[in-house]
């Protein structure tokens, strides 16, 4: 029943199914869906930050998921966690030690269920796809 409503709440925002989504890469070959290019040192922390711009009501409904976004974050390797709540957006920072770490969130740590919540969280809360980008701490 959840899957169906969803799959119905996903096609109702425009999101549909493509035959083939090409993966982000970046220079090693890494599947990584924020671009790297503006972190100067890869051995130092790295700051992620993701913005959610809001729909109405969409802020009820990142506030039912922000506790087990705070702690999936965490679980994937993050070392601190902040959400800076506004009237039209949600501003998300978590730390990494360094780039590699980062990566390794990206291509093996994350789960069907981390995958599944930041689904959600886009369906029912966003106006538009969260915006994210790297840069050193």
């Amino acid at each position: 029943m959840v899957m169906v409503s969803a799959g119905i709440g996903a096609l109702a925002h425009g999101i549909v199914p493509a035959e083939t989504i090409t993966p982000t890469l970046d220079a090693a070959g890494t599947r990584t869906a924020i671009p790297l290019a503006p972190v100067v040192e890869e051995s130092a922390p790295v700051r992620v930050t993701v913005v959610y711009k809001l729909r109405p009501g969409g802020h009820a409904s990142l506030r039912t998921h922000q506790r087990d976004l705070a702690r999936a974050r965490r679980r994937l390797g993050a070392r601190s966690w902040t959400a800076e709540v506004g009237t039209d957006r949600v501003i998300e920072q978590f730390d990494y030690r360094d780039v590699s770490e980062y990566r390794r969130y990206l291509s093996t740590r994350l789960t069907d269920p981390e995958k599944y919540l930041l689904d959600n969280i886009w369906v029912a809360a966003c106006a538009e796809r969260p915006r994210s980008r790297i840069s050193n701490r």
